[in-house]
């Protein structure tokens, strides 16, 4: 535009050309951010490192995310896991001590051992879980 205009009916029609070839290339891509219902965030890949001292808050991966020069910190905290219920303690092995003699003899026994060694590890994963900070299975 003129800096000096003469003529008010050119500006006019010229701020109006400006105005639709404006309103026309807004709409041409998809809003990053939507607002009309509570903010809506696009996801998108992680922006380059805005100017020292400047932020970038951008969405990616269902989370909120800021950048800056120091790195990436996710806005929002990600919640802690689900507690699963109570678990009680494996119950013991309920087989004979062993056999003596016979052709499963050797194959009995070493299965026995592996089913009581697998009890034991179950029972002492039981008590970490229990034990952990905050516990992963109830103890009650």
């Amino acid at each position: 535009m003129d800096g000096y205009p003469d003529d008010q009916q050119r500006v006019m029609r010229q701020m109006q050309r400006d105005l639709t070839t404006a309103q026309a290339s807004a709409g041409r891509r998809q809003p990053l951010i939507e607002a009309s219902a509570g903010w809506v965030m696009r996801n998108r890949s992680t922006p380059p490192a805005p100017p020292s001292g400047d932020v970038h808050i951008y969405a990616q991966g269902g989370r909120l995310w800021a950048r800056s020069t120091l790195g990436d910190v996710p806005l929002l905290p990600i919640p802690d896991p689900p507690q699963a219920g109570f678990v009680g303690a494996p119950s013991s092995v309920q087989a004979p001590v062993s056999l003596d003699s016979g052709a499963l003899a050797a194959a009995y026994n070493q299965l026995r051992l592996d089913v009581i060694n697998t009890v034991d590890t179950l029972a002492d994963l039981i008590v970490e879980l229990k034990s952990s900070s905050p516990p992963i299975v109830s103890p009650f």
